[in-house]
């Protein structure tokens, strides 16, 4: 697997200028270094990701690299995890309380032992990478 170094995302303008044919695109520089700081001769690979390579929906709020690799995309139909070559996407399924809670994903962050937390719009949760299963926490409303 190559490490993913750096993505820029530019569905925002995209969906701005062409709204109705817009698709996303996610451009994910994979190389030994970021593109800012490649030296000239440097092999820099482009990968251009969108809903035919898995991505639940065009819509991508939150964007992050976790400590394994992984790119995690959060939009408004669950969150995709990337590994390079392939997208795995976490979803809220009715009646499952190991699902994902919340289905518009704000933030992505890694926490201790190789645990990844979510925000979202029903609250916070906590992926259990080992069993693939979510601890849910909600956040009360006032």
């Amino acid at each position: 697997m190559h490490r993913i170094h750096k993505i820029m995302l530019l569905s925002h303008f995209i969906s701005r200028c062409f709204y109705r044919n817009a698709s996303l695109l996610l451009l994910v520089f994979l190389s030994g270094s970021l593109l800012s700081a490649a030296r000239p001769g440097d092999q820099v690979q482009v990968q251009v990701l969108g809903l035919e390579d898995g991505l639940s929906q065009s819509s991508v709020l939150s964007i992050h690299q976790d400590s394994m690799g992984f790119m995690w995309f959060g939009t408004r139909d669950g969150i995709n995890r990337y590994d390079g070559h392939s997208m795995v996407t976490f979803r809220h399924i009715l009646g499952d309380p190991f699902s994902l809670s919340g289905s518009i994903i704000n933030d992505i962050k890694d926490g201790k032992d190789g645990t990844v937390w979510i925000a979202h719009n029903k609250g916070v949760s906590r992926l259990d990478r080992r069993s693939n299963t979510f601890r849910n926490y909600d956040i009360g409303r006032s």
